[in-house]
């Protein structure tokens, strides 16, 4: 047997959203969202959506305001780099036209001088380098993580309709496209209308004549940038479209890599792959294309204006009208003058790509979140479930349809009840209403005499443990997966795993509990993670425990022994059993049977019509 003595006492939870305020197995409160604009779309849809459409990116400014001071620091060493390098042009005419001309003993001094404007300038962009890639991705980082926890807080119709794929484009591509504008742009326009004024005004010191012809020029790169606006907007769309839907396919293709392989239609799921990369790739050749014509025209322009200058003073030169260094020093300026319209020409281009991205993020952000809601659960919770003329159907695609007509009934607390019918009836969309995930159209559910309407789903789910047919399993340890939320000592992991009957089994791995089992536990059979599910809802204490075809994949005798250890270990929880097992069906005291189009709710001894 392995040597587990390594194994930590206990596990702290990961992959948590940053909320405060709520406890494990407590009643309830209002969840504490930890980021800016979590805290925003908190308030509910209708208010989040009103300032994400009137503000826009005003929503962003927390996140700066967070980094200010690291910011502010970018922004004092871009002024100051700035500074160094516009001052080098001037050096270079005095060296030119006092010593190389004029003969007088000031080289050793402007030498000095440039060095140190050089190793100045590389020091000040080397931290400024340093401090802006901090600051940059502690933003990405507190957007994306604000993004996620509303994401995670969006109701299941809404997820269900979803793309996966699509959902990660949007959080990490056009987020990372929103936080690359809102940073950069403030200090680009800063830095460049302040490099821009300087040059200019050394222009109109050097050769004032000559200043005004060259600002006839330097509007032209900006008239690039709005002629290809719109274009490159237009292109962005698509070409974000695309990668999520390139995205979605590849997710889906990867998680369903077992049936893929099993109809043996590799090269045709290939070859839809390659279609879709194909079209991102033309859309995207066609964005790049356009974005090379809105940078390099301006880049022309200043080359013919160089041509032009050098043409014009050059004559000048010649008899003797300014001289040489004035020239350099002037050509230099006014390059350095164009390459400030550039850059906020690039600004401008740029924030037509975060503009969409913003729109396709703003439509996440303007869902309603599932609401934060005060009620609490009494302590201690009994689990007394009702149904009372409970009607359910999904809309749009199930509009003429009811799922659930006027569903009645009553769970005393401490029983084991039966749902039982065919397939798609609608024995887990009951459970959805039961753990908030759908909202009835009709009716009210009470859990303990309390409408669940008026319960914090967070607080109501912490109470019912949910164990599905198809586990969802983290690529981690044993011990993670188990304690995935919520912080356990061992001895509990270890209580929790034996009355799963998974303890001896984890035993048996090559590290025991803290052995990797793959995503989503491949290294397990298909009942081992179905064990390891169950040892895992009830390490949260629950006081009602739903097993949705939890145990299809064990045999008759672990079934039964796993139900026995838990009415002996949780004689007063309320359990709930969705299954087609006779066997396992045969335990509960409470049925709830789908025959002859209705429900029928039974206790041993009696039956009722439930709807």
């Amino acid at each position: 047997m392995p040597n587990n003595s390594a194994t930590p006492p206990s596990f702290a939870p990961i992959h948590t959203c940053a909320t405060t305020g709520d406890t494990a197995g407590s009643g309830g409160g209002q969840a504490s969202v930890a980021t800016p604009l979590a805290a925003a779309v908190a308030v509910g849809g209708d208010a989040s959506g009103a300032r994400l459409r009137n503000g826009r990116w005003r929503a962003l400014r927390p996140y700066l305001q967070r980094r200010r001071w690291a910011l502010l620091a970018v922004g004092a060493l871009s002024l100051a780099s700035t500074g160094f390098g516009m001052a080098y042009p001037y050096v270079t005419k005095l060296l030119v036209d006092e010593v190389l001309i004029g003969h007088k003993p000031l080289l050793n001094q402007l030498v000095a001088i440039s060095l140190a404007l050089v190793i100045a300038g590389f020091f000040c962009s080397w931290a400024n380098n340093l401090l802006y890639s901090r600051a940059t991705m502690q933003v990405l980082a507190d957007m994306r993580e604000d993004l996620f926890c509303h994401i995670l807080r969006l109701p299941m119709p809404l997820l269900y309709r979803q793309k996966t794929g699509e959902l990660l484009t949007r959080l990490n591509m056009d987020m990372a496209e929103v936080q690359g504008f809102a940073v950069d742009s403030l200090y680009f326009v800063i830095t460049n209308v302040i490099a821009l004024v300087f040059n200019v005004a050394m222009l109109f010191w050097l050769n004032p004549p000559l200043a005004w012809l060259s600002l006839l020029l330097l509007p032209l790169p900006a008239l690039s940038g709005a002629l290809f606006r719109r274009t490159v907007g237009g292109l962005a769309n698509q070409v974000r479209q695309g990668q999520g839907r390139l995205a979605t396919v590849l997710l889906e293709s990867l998680q369903g890599i077992k049936v893929i392989k099993g109809l043996a239609v590799e090269p045709t799921v290939s070859a839809a792959f390659r279609r879709d990369t194909d079209t991102v790739n033309r859309v995207n050749l066609q964005l790049l294309n356009v974005s090379f014509l809105a940078g390099n025209i301006p880049g022309t322009v200043v080359a013919v204006a160089g041509v032009a200058v050098y043409w014009w003073c050059g004559r000048d030169v010649l008899h003797s009208a300014i001289s040489v260094g004035d020239l350099i020093a002037f050509s230099s300026y006014l390059v350095r003058a164009f390459s400030p319209i550039q850059g906020l020409t690039g600004v401008y281009i740029k924030g037509e790509k975060a503009r969409v991205s913003w729109e396709r993020v703003s439509e996440l952000l303007d869902q309603p979140a599932e609401p934060s809601l005060p009620a609490t659960l009494p302590e201690p919770l009994r689990g007394q479930i009702e149904f009372r003329n409970v009607s359910f159907a999904y809309p749009d695609v199930y509009s003429e349809k009811r799922i659930l007509s006027s569903l009645t009934f009553t769970l005393p607390a401490g029983a084991v009840l039966a749902i039982v019918g065919p397939s798609g009836i609608g024995k887990t969309t009951i459970l959805d209403l039961l753990l908030k995930h759908l909202t009835p159209t009709a009716g009210a559910i009470r859990l303990d005499g309390i409408p669940i309407a008026e319960i914090d789903a967070a607080s109501l789910r912490r109470n019912i443990a949910y164990v599905s047919q198809d586990v969802w399993l983290i690529h981690g340890t044993v011990a993670e997966n188990l304690t995935f939320g919520r912080a356990c000592p061992m001895a509990e992991v270890e209580a929790m795993a034996k009355l799963a009957d998974i303890h001896d089994v984890i035993l048996q791995l090559p590290q025991g509990y803290a052995t990797i089992i793959g995503e989503k536990g491949m290294q397990l059979s298909a009942g081992q993670r179905q064990r390891l599910a169950i040892a895992r809802a009830l390490l949260h204490q629950p006081k009602v425990i739903v097993l949705d075809e939890a145990t299809s994949a064990l045999d008759r005798d672990t079934e039964q022994g796993i139900l026995e250890n838990l009415r002996r270990r949780f004689p007063g929880v309320t359990l709930i059993l969705v299954s087609h097992r006779p066997g396992l069906v045969s335990l509960a005291d409470h049925f709830l049977e789908h025959t002859k189009g209705r429900w029928q709710f039974s206790a041993r001894g009696w039956t009722a019509h439930a709807g």
